[in-house]
């Protein structure tokens, strides 16, 4: 052999020795290459494990949160909601590990990133079994701080219902059903078509009973009397369907004003029906405000039948003079006014007239409610004294014979309503004599100028016989006596002085 074939055949040798060595180092770098690409891809797979695992923390933390700031009973349905996503969670792990088995022969880096996956996954199983145990303590102690709240509010409500029962001035005047008289007062319509009436001080009567005496003078009214605040009160809120038929109702005279001067400015048509024996003098106002008067009986109790009757026959709304929520609120303003006008603190008693107790069930309710020191003392005619023996009694008396004298005083049973508030109001009843009586007319005329009719003066008459059984009452004490009403005719005067001047005789 030549040796420039040996030449060329020992180069194409090195050739193909350069060429082999060249190609396993491409293939070398190639590996690697695909190591690091693997690798690379496992290091991101790791971070967006810590990823998921931090999301899967915060979450966890928020709805442990929110579960503290929900009721119980969320609470409740959200521990079963953890433990139903568990379930779902290791189904699907347990899937994906035989996906990974059927896999291991193929890819082997599949393997091992799934074995990562496991562990992740039994570590955030581990994480939220941590934390729903702490949730279900946590409900735990909810539930024990409720209970422990709960004993404490039924102790209150123990204490309570003790501190109520120990309140004499309130017993069955707020039970359910009956009506929200104080809401009804301060939301009264009276003051539409009135004023507020003055509270005076009576210098000549103070002097005489050694203390301090006012007057409220009911009299300055429209009216003449205090009888027009329940009348129109309770007319006020009719409603239209009930109004428009007209309204009715009986009366001797003061109430009788005060329907037919309320159906004036509302408009309403309205009946009067009143005893036969019924002065002109008081029937002649009464017809010029447009009122139409129907007489008949011979007493009030008559007249209230047949009006009662006709209210049925002609389907319309009966107006009582007393016996009504309405009617007692409207009187039961002259409680508000007074506590406005004076200091209760000082306020010894406040004395009213009582016929059917309209008006001091009206007063009573209010005063008592801001005031309970204050007494409220009613007063009677020893002939027409209703309320006084009912209230011995416990219940309602009727009486068989009532002196007329003392005009709308005079009734022979007083109202259902009124005299359930009665029993809870009044602390007491003074029963004067008609000598009495007529003897407070000339004390309110020579303080006032006003010829007080006798219902109005009978509250100053029991006011200075109390006065006079006690002598303690100092100077500073305040005594409050209702004038309700100067509508009184010229006919009985002559009686009024004659009385007067045989009793200063005596």
């Amino acid at each position: 052999m030549s040796p420039n074939k040996s030449d060329k055949s020992d180069k194409s040798d090195k050739s193909d020795k350069s060429d082999k060595s060249d190609k396993s180092d491409k293939s070398d770098k190639s590996d690697k290459s695909h190591k690091s690409h693997k690798s690379h891809k496992s290091h991101k797979s790791h971070k967006s494990d810590k990823s998921d695992k931090s999301d899967k923390s915060d979450k966890s933390d928020k709805s442990h949160k929110s579960h503290k700031s929900h009721k119980s009973h969320k609470s409740h349905k959200s521990h079963k909601s953890d433990k139903s996503d568990k379930s779902d969670k290791s189904d699907k792990s347990d899937k994906s590990d035989k996906s990974d088995k059927s896999h291991k022969s193929h890819k082997s880096h599949k393997s091992h990133k799934s074995d990562k996956s496991d562990k992740s996954d039994k570590s955030d199983k581990s994480d939220k079994s941590d934390k729903s145990h702490k949730s279900h303590k946590s409900h735990k102690s909810h539930k024990s701080h409720k209970s422990h709240k709960s004993d404490k509010s039924d102790k209150s409500d123990k204490s309570h219902k003790s501190h109520k029962s120990h309140k004499s001035h309130k017993s069955n005047l707020d039970l359910y059903g009956y009506p929200d008289y104080i809401r009804l007062i301060l939301s009264t319509r009276v003051y539409n078509i009135i004023q507020q009436t003055p509270l005076t001080s009576a210098p000549n009567i103070s002097r005489q009973s050694g203390c301090h005496i006012m007057l409220k003078r009911e009299e300055q009214l429209p009216t003449f009397s205090f009888k027009l605040r329940g009348a129109y009160n309770k007319m006020a809120y009719l409603r239209p369907k009930d109004s428009w038929k007209g309204v009715i109702t009986c009366s001797t005279g003061n109430h009788a004003y005060g329907v037919a001067f309320s159906s004036r400015c509302l408009k309403i048509p309205a009946i009067i029906v009143m005893p036969l024996k019924t002065p002109e003098i008081i029937k002649k106002p009464i017809s010029q405000m447009g009122a139409k008067i129907v007489l008949y009986g011979a007493d009030y109790e008559e007249a209230e039948e047949e009006a009662r009757r006709l209210a049925e026959l002609h389907n319309i709304i009966f107006i009582s003079a007393f016996d009504d929520p309405y009617v007692i609120a409207g009187h039961g303003t002259i409680g508000m006014e007074i506590s406005r006008q004076t200091d209760l603190k000082k306020l010894k008693a406040i004395f009213c007239a009582v016929g059917g107790g309209g008006m001091i069930a009206g007063i009573g309710l209010y005063i008592k409610r801001l005031a309970p020191n204050v007494q409220i003392i009613g007063v009677e005619s020893v002939d027409a004294n209703a309320m006084a023996q009912s209230l011995r009694a416990r219940k309602r008396v009727i009486l068989e014979q009532v002196d007329t004298f003392s005009g709308s005083a005079a009734v022979k049973i007083v109202g259902e309503e009124t005299f359930r508030i009665c029993l809870d109001v009044v602390d007491s009843i003074e029963e004067v004599t008609v000598d009495e009586t007529c003897a407070a007319i000339k004390d309110i005329y020579d303080d006032t100028r006003v010829l007080a009719e006798p219902a109005g003066a009978l509250p100053l008459a029991g006011l200075q016989k109390w006065a006079a059984r006690n002598p303690s009452l100092h100077e500073d004490s305040s005594l409050i006596a209702i004038v309700g009403g100067a509508n009184m005719t010229f006919d009985c005067l002559p009686f009024i002085t004659e009385r007067v001047r045989a009793s200063k005789e005596h």
